[in-house]
């Protein structure tokens, strides 16, 4: 009641609203708490009550993670002589949140005066600013350092912590891994009261990095152990990853299942899932892996792996003995459409030539329309839906026309898996295409036309793009368990086109190796590689075909 009455009171005085909001605060109401004390300090902004206010204020909404609005109610609070020491020091620890180290260090230079601090740590802290915006990072550091250390004052001593991290982290995105790896294991040294897992965690990063994998292992595990820490999903995604690099893919396995059944919803759920999808499926665990693959799929179809998880359920949905049956009474093409015949004898799969048919027909956009003449190209397409070759039985006379038919079948690969009823390597499809009625799509990316230039080209002009190409693809390929098990080796040459802007434009087998598993894993590779960068101007105004060999040889994949 006291409270409302205040509060209708046209001309309450500043004991009465400060009285109104300490009463609010006693009923745990804080909303008129705050309004109470924000009304009296519009009405009386000198009055000592209202700098009581503001601090106080200014103390709850550092508790509830506002920080900005807290450094703005601690500055106000500075007009008191009586409060401006504590005032400073919670602008100080704001500040800190806020990662605003010079606003966090002024602050507290304030405080050291207002309240008689000693001048020795405040200075420490000054120069060591001093030196980091002079890049003279050891020199920062060491100060730093000492600050971390010797200050007698918690809240500086924590600033110098975060300070000495982010200057880790500067030199770590810098690739000054020494450096960053000396930052992260010096903020934690000697140990503070509580350890401070956000620079252990980076430690392990730059360990990784570094090539040092038993000791990343180890901070990796020690970051992970506490559960309760913000940063155990991505030590253990860390820990999945690092198992990967050192080629042990069942301990990744495992890493990778923990962090899906301990944090489903953490950021990094989708890339884990896709990853163990991969991981399995590179094993030959199938079974295992579809689950995943349709997860993911479902889940996260924006996700940048989406397309990528789409082919690799293609491929591992191939190793299953499930049958696509025949509908009844369903055609292959409607009238005007183009259509599909298959040569194979005992072939009642039309639902997968109705999907060829589809994939073709989507990107069935040619450049000119004025050839009438229906146009019969004939694929072959392997086990695992890859297009093992692809010519034209009958053209129209138009080269620039057959080129745009062999581009959609190019681009329209991979292909399904064929039927687990199929007992053939491969099948022969003869495909007919006419002009469509409708024009091409608005924002067509640039056709990738002419010649496949060898990724191993000496010509200097590919030279640097080429080697981040081969960086890219590297990293993406893998020999496959089952390959390797039972001694398989061979060579594929694929033909791949870039696009301008990067984009993966087409992969075709030009040349197999005579294992499907080796062909689908080559294959496999360069899609998981892609986007790649966009194609340099001086390499050409376009995109550009690639040929690639991959050489399978049993402990020298290359």
């Amino acid at each position: 009641m006291e409270y409302q009455t205040t509060m209708a009171e046209k001309n309450a005085t500043a004991v009465a609203l400060f009285t109104a909001g300490t009463i609010a605060g006693e009923l745990d109401d804080a909303g008129r708490q705050e309004e109470a004390w924000n009304r009296l300090r519009q009405e009386f902004p000198d009055h000592e009550l209202a700098q009581v206010a503001a601090l106080e204020l200014a103390r709850a909404a550092y508790k509830l993670s506002r920080y900005e609005e807290a450094v703005t109610l601690a500055g106000a609070a500075t007009k008191s002589a009586e409060l401006r020491g504590e005032a400073y020091v919670l602008m100080g620890e704001a500040e800190l949140k806020l990662k605003r180290f010079g606003a966090a260090l002024r602050a507290l230079e304030a405080a050291a005066v207002g309240i008689g601090r000693p001048p020795q740590p405040i200075e420490l802290a000054r120069s060591a600013l001093t030196k980091e915006e002079r890049g003279q990072w050891p020199e920062a550091l060491k100060r730093y350092e000492r600050v971390a250390t010797e200050s007698p004052d918690a809240t500086l001593a924590r600033w110098a912590r975060e300070a000495m991290l982010a200057l880790g982290k500067s030199r770590f995105w810098h690739g000054d891994l020494e450096m960053a790896l000396d930052v992260f294991r010096r903020a934690n040294s000697p140990a503070p009261a509580e350890p401070f897992q956000e620079a252990k965690f980076w430690e392990a990063e730059a360990l990784f990095r570094l090539k040092r994998y038993a000791e990343a292992e180890a901070a990796y595990e020690a970051v992970a152990a506490r559960a309760p820490s913000p940063l155990a999903p991505e030590a253990v995604y860390g820990l999945a990853l690092l198992e990967l690099e050192l080629r042990r893919p069942e301990p990744a396995v495992r890493s990778f299942r923990r962090l899906l059944e301990t944090w489903p919803e953490n950021t990094l759920a989708a890339d884990a899932t896709f990853a163990i999808a991969r991981t399995l499926a590179e094993l030959g665990r199938y079974d295992e892996a579809v689950p995943f693959l349709a997860a993911f799929t479902t889940r996260y179809p924006r996700h940048e792996h989406a397309a990528d998880a789409r082919y690799l359920l293609k491929l591992t949905t191939a190793q299953s003995p499930e049958t696509v049956q025949p509908l009844p009474g369903e055609t292959w093409a409607d009238a005007g459409r183009e259509t599909i015949s298959a040569d194979a004898t005992d072939f009642p799969f039309s639902r997968y030539l109705q999907d060829v048919e589809r994939q073709i027909g989507e990107r069935w956009a040619p450049h000119r329309r004025s050839v009438e003449t229906r146009v019969v190209a004939v694929l072959e397409i392997g086990r695992g839906g890859d297009l093992r070759h692809a010519a034209l039985e009958r053209g129209s006379g138009d080269a620039a026309y057959d080129q745009d038919v062999l581009r959609a079948i190019n681009r329209a690969t991979p292909f399904p898996p064929l039927p687990g009823g199929f007992d053939q390597p491969l099948i022969r499809i003869h495909v007919g295409l006419t002009p469509p009625a409708s024009t091409p799509m608005a924002g067509a990316r640039d056709v990738v036309e002419g010649e496949p230039i060898p990724l191993d080209t000496k010509d200097p002009k590919f030279r640097a793009y080429f080697r981040t190409l081969r960086r890219q693809i590297k990293e993406r390929w893998r020999y496959p368990r089952e390959a390797a098990d039972k001694n398989i080796q061979g060579q594929v040459v694929l033909e791949f086109g870039i696009a301008k802007d990067g984009q993966l434009d087409h992969v075709t087998v030009r040349s197999s190796s005579g294992a499907d598993v080796l062909d689908d894993h080559a294959v496999m590779a360069v899609r998981l590689a892609s986007p790649f960068p966009a194609v340099p101007d001086q390499i050409g105004p376009a995109g550009i075909p690639v040929l690639v060999i991959f050489e399978y040889v049993i402990g020298d994949a290359r």
